[in-house]
C-alpha cells in the first residue's frame, strides 16, 4: 500500500504504444492487486503478525462472531467482480481505507458465515489474478465465461450460469463489492428476513426517498393540483441500491428457463436499506465519498474507545 504514492509508480515513461495515463493507471491496479494479495493473506497470519513476506503491510481481516440463527434454506453468496469497468477502472482492486474493495465485501460474508446465517462463499469473476485472492481469503473462486462478462451482459444470465454450477442451494444472495460500506448488521437483518419468509422469491435492496418524484413528466407521489406537501408527509418512492440482492433457486431457474429472464421472478421483496449500503462505487466521485464514509466510520469509532466506561 505504501508503494501506491511511490515515485516509480506515479511516472511511467509511455512507450509500446501505450498512453502515459494509461500505463500509471495499469501501476496502480497492479500495486492495487498486490495489496489485494497481502490483504486477504492476513487471515492465515498468526496474531500479530503485522507484515506478509516481502515487507508489504497487510491489514488483519476482521470478522465478527454473533449467534447462530437456526434455519433450513441453504444459502450461497456470491460476489460478482467483473474484471472490465469502462466508468472506474478495476474498481473491485482500488483501496478503500486501508484494503482493497473487494475485501470489504468478502469480510462482510465471512462475517456472515461466522453468524451461522451463509453456507457458502464465492467469488464469480472472469479476472484471473482474483482466484488468487479468493483462495488466500478462504473462499471459493468460480471461474466466470467471458460470454457473461461483458458490459452488455445481464444480471440474469449470471446468476443462471451460477445456479447451474452451485445447484445444492436454496437461496442465492448477491453481495455486490460496488456496495463496500454495507453494514454488518443490516445484512444479517437481511439473511434472517429471507429465510424466515417462504412467501418471498426474490428480494432487492432499495432505498426510500421522501421527495416529489416524477417519471416522465408525470408526478408519482403527489397531486400537482394540492398545497405542496412536506417531504416527510410524502409517501416515498423507492429507488434500488443493489447492496444485496437475492433469489430462490425453485423460483428463478424454471422462470429463467421459461422466459429467459427472471430478475424480478416470483413474489419480490424491496428491502429498505440505510445510507451506508446507498454508497455504491461506480465512478471516481464515488470512491472518493466512500473514503469520506469509511474515514467518518474509523474516527467515530477510536471516538467511542477513548471514552471512559460507565461502572
Amino acid at each position: 500500500l505504501e508503494a501506491r504514492t511511490s515515485p516509480s509508480t506515479r511516472r511511467l515513461p509511455a512507450r509500446g504504444g501505450m498512453s502515459m495515463a494509461r500505463r500509471n493507471a495499469v501501476a496502480a491496479c497492479v500495486v492495487a492487486c498486490v495489496a489485494v494479495l497481502a490483504a486477504c493473506g492476513a487471515m492465515a497470519q498468526p496474531p500479530g503478525s503485522g507484515r506478509a513476506g516481502g515487507g508489504v503491510p497487510i491489514v488483519q481481516a476482521t470478522t465478527v462472531r454473533g449467534p447462530h440463527v437456526p434455519r433450513t434454506d441453504k444459502v450461497v453468496v456470491m460476489i460478482p467482480a467483473r474484471e472490465g469497468s469502462d466508468r472506474l477502472p478495476l474498481k473491485n482492486v482500488r483501496v478503500l481505507g486501508d484494503k482493497p474493495v473487494i475485501q470489504h465485501t468478502i469480510e462482510l460474508a465471512l462475517a456472515l458465515k461466522e453468524r451461522g446465517l451463509v453456507d457458502h462463499i464465492v467469488v464469480n469473476s472472469d479476472a484471473p489474478f482474483l482466484e488468487a485472492v479468493a483462495q488466500r481469503c478462504g473462499v471459493e473462486f468460480y471461474a466466470r465465461s467471458p460470454d457473461i462478462a461483458s458490459d452488455t451482459s445481464k444480471a440474469d444470465d449470471v446468476v443462471y450460469d451460477f445456479m447451474l454450477a452451485h445447484p445444492h442451494y436454496d437461496w442465492l444472495v448477491w453481495l455486490n463489492p460496488v456496495s463496500p460500506l454495507a453494514p454488518l448488521d443490516e445484512t444479517a437483518k437481511i439473511i434472517e428476513h429471507l429465510v424466515s419468509s417462504p412467501h418471498i422469491d426474490t428480494l432487492i435492496t432499495v432505498r426510500d426517498e421522501y421527495r416529489h418524484a416524477l417519471h416522465g413528466g408525470a408526478p408519482l407521489n403527489f397531486d400537482p393540483q394540492a398545497k405542496g406537501a412536506k417531504t416527510q408527509d410524502l409517501d416515498p418512492v423507492q429507488i434500488a441500491v443493489y447492496s444485496v440482492l437475492a433469489w430462490r433457486y425453485k423460483s428463478f431457474r424454471p422462470a429463467y428457463e421459461e422466459s429467459g429472464s427472471a430478475y424480478f421472478s416470483g413474489n419480490v421483496d424491496y428491502y429498505p436499506v440505510g445510507a451506508d449500503a446507498n454508497v455504491v462505487v461506480k465512478y471516481e466521485d464515488d470512491l472518493r465519498l466512500a473514503e469520506d464514509v469509511h474515514a467518518g466510520r474509523r474516527r467515530r469509532a477510536r471516538r467511542r474507545a477513548r471514552r471512559p466506561r460507565r461502572r
